[in-house]
């Protein structure tokens, strides 16, 4: 089984290539992002020297849209080769499919919307983070101590120093292991 960050990479790698196949050449920078049910990809500096000749070449509104237009129905016509691609990397069934790009700053955004939120291991330190957000949720502040001193509250502007969680100041013993 994948990590989240493993199929977010593998999704951006697949989304390259998928560029680099139907638009003739790859974006510049590629980010993918699982959020439960949705994958969203963000793909900057995606547009062909041609695309930019002809934004900058025609009036500001005919350029852009000729670009949005040609770019939305490649989008469409190859729609069933990137679900397929997004269903075998997540291993679940894509319901629907959005897309658009901005003609001013190269930038394509595109969301995938699946039928459920796919299966992922955790990773050790997501793990340790979720245990971090865990005691705090659990302890509040009356959990933690602060460790400023009047000398590093002035130092920093009078803002507060850092805080240790100190469970066993506000729990007894026999509760820590709970």
């Amino acid at each position: 089984m994948k990590t989240q960050g493993e199929i977010e990479a593998a999704v951006c790698e697949g989304m390259s290539r998928f560029q680099v196949e139907h638009m003739g050449r790859g974006p510049r920078d590629v980010h993918g992002h699982l959020i439960n049910d949705l994958l969203v990809i963000r793909l900057k500096g995606v547009l062909t020297a041609a695309e930019q000749r002809l934004v900058k070449s025609q009036s500001t509104d005919k350029g852009r849209d000729l670009v949005k237009q040609v770019r939305a129905h490649l989008v469409e016509t190859a729609g069933p080769l990137m679900q397929e691609m997004i269903h075998e990397i997540t291993g679940v069934e894509v319901v629907s499919l959005h897309h658009d790009i901005s003609t001013e700053t190269g930038e394509e955004v595109v969301l995938f919307t699946l039928s459920e939120s796919p299966l992922f291991r955790e990773t050790k330190k997501r793990q340790a983070s979720e245990s971090d957000s865990q005691l705090h949720r659990r302890f509040g502040h009356y959990g933690t101590r602060d460790t400023s001193t009047p000398e590093t509250q002035h130092d920093n502007g009078g803002h507060r120093g850092t805080h240790d969680i100190i469970a066993s100041d506000v729990m007894r013993p026999n509760e820590l292991q709970a």
